[in-house]
């Protein structure tokens, strides 16, 4: 698998899942990333998003310190809403240029208000941050909390059943992106380029407890030109992410 300019994979994860019977660990994951032609990978420790975010903040950062090509992601549980703040302040000095959250994984709301203060304080700090959408109705709930913020907001896990809804508020903030791991339709990638751009689209995989090859299929097969092919591969999140990934 190969692609003219450097592939980046926005959304990666490594560690350990309990229910889930599988390698995740960072060497499969590297070994993925390496075997797909991934030149630089944003990952997230699975330690953040199931104990403790500060420790799995820390693995991460320790990890991309080992593995060539893997970018920290770090994370923050909004529940534990007082410790919140310094964490996004501190791992923004630090240099961590995407932040993730979970309310799927952690059983939180999109209507929370801790989630609101959070999305607005990474807004502050000029950071863009990632945040599933997978159910009808969560990409317009999504929308409505970043209306007025500048920095890019990558929903991720919309599929073909809830696209229609990602491109109307797609239309309406132009802040907001689109993670591609699950949009597997032969024409998904077409539609959104002809309704909102090819510019704000960006490739992940969910590797490894997605394989890496259906996403990257999906892409390479899509009918798009092959400029619009490379920014969805790698140019687009270098751009939200201000070229740190290179």
């Amino acid at each position: 698998m190969s692609s003219q300019r450097p592939i980046i994979d926005a959304n990666t994860i490594c560690g350990f899942w309990a229910t889930r019977q599988m390698d995740i660990s960072p060497e499969a994951l590297a070994r993925v990333m390496q075997q797909g032609g991934v030149a630089r990978y944003l990952a997230v420790s699975t330690t953040g998003i199931f104990h403790d975010y500060r420790a799995g903040n820390d693995e991460t950062l320790n990890l991309a310190q080992q593995f060539q090509g893997m970018v920290p992601v770090a994370t923050v549980d909004p529940r534990q809403y007082v410790d919140c703040f310094s964490e996004l302040e501190r791992r923004s000095e630090q240099g961590f240029s995407l932040f993730r959250l979970f309310p799927d994984l952690q059983g939180y709301p999109l209507n929370f208000s801790p989630l609101q203060d959070v999305l607005a304080k990474l807004n502050e700090l000029g950071k863009p941050v990632m945040i599933p959408a997978p159910q009808m109705g969560d990409a317009t709930m999504l929308a409505e909390k970043v209306a007025f913020n500048q920095t890019p907001v990558i929903l991720t896990s919309v599929s073909c059943d809830n696209l229609g809804e990602a491109l109307s508020v797609m239309k309406s903030c132009a802040q907001i992106y689109l993670e591609s791991h699950l949009l597997n339709s032969p024409d998904a990638f077409e539609v959104i380029v002809s309704e909102v751009g090819p510019d704000r689209i960006v490739f992940g995989s969910n590797a490894p407890l997605r394989y890496f090859a259906s996403s990257y299929l999906s892409v390479t097969t899509a009918g798009v030109s092959d400029n619009d092919r490379a920014n969805i591969l790698g140019g687009n999140i270098r751009r939200v992410l201000a070229a740190k990934t290179e």
